[in-house]
């Protein structure tokens, strides 16, 4: 690199070329490229994460753990309720349902996470996972099964979403 009277400029040998390539920058075009490459150079940095589950390197914009999860969940937790008719309104049933996830969720990755697990009204066969813990199982869903096996099967698998992190993983590839 040369320095010149407020220039610099940048000389890249080529060796697909004869000649050398000359970028010349003025003194605030530099700092502006060299400010945004170290930016880049820390966010991709800070934002790589490894996954509880599969030990491997992610890039996560939201968060190395669990809190902005659980508050991700929390805040859109209510709204899903109401969405989906509400909460059913069988306590028996209600404490069975957490009874089988506490079960799952104790064997799982993020047993540190205060895992939620509820049956809604809807009537449509369905069964999701909110960040933080908070997982719904539809009455449609419930009338599906057979034993269980199925029903803890089932909140496995939303389980592992809440794990492994898929919605904030989910998030940070649309920024």
């Amino acid at each position: 690199m040369e320095q010149g009277k407020n220039r610099f400029s940048l000389i890249c040998k080529s060796s697909n070329f004869d000649q050398d390539v000359i970028i010349n920058l003025k003194v605030h075009e530099m700092k502006i490229l060299v400010f945004v490459f170290t930016g880049l150079l820390a966010f991709t940095i800070i934002g790589c994460v490894t996954n509880p589950v599969t030990g491997e390197e992610e890039f996560m914009i939201y968060g190395s753990g669990y809190e902005q999860d659980v508050a991700m969940g929390a805040n859109v937790a209510n709204q899903i309720e109401k969405n989906l008719g509400g909460a059913l309104e069988n306590e028996q049933l209600q404490n069975y349902i957490n009874y089988v996830g506490q079960k799952i969720a104790n064997v799982s990755h993020a047993s540190e996470l205060k895992f939620k697990y509820k049956a809604l009204k809807d009537d449509s066969a369905n069964a999701l996972a909110l960040p933080g813990g908070y997982i719904y199982i539809t009455m449609g869903m419930l009338e599906q099964l057979r034993n269980e096996a199925q029903l803890a099967a089932i909140f496995a698998h939303e389980t592992a979403h809440i794990t492994v992190r898929h919605t904030a993983s989910a998030m940070s590839r649309l920024d």
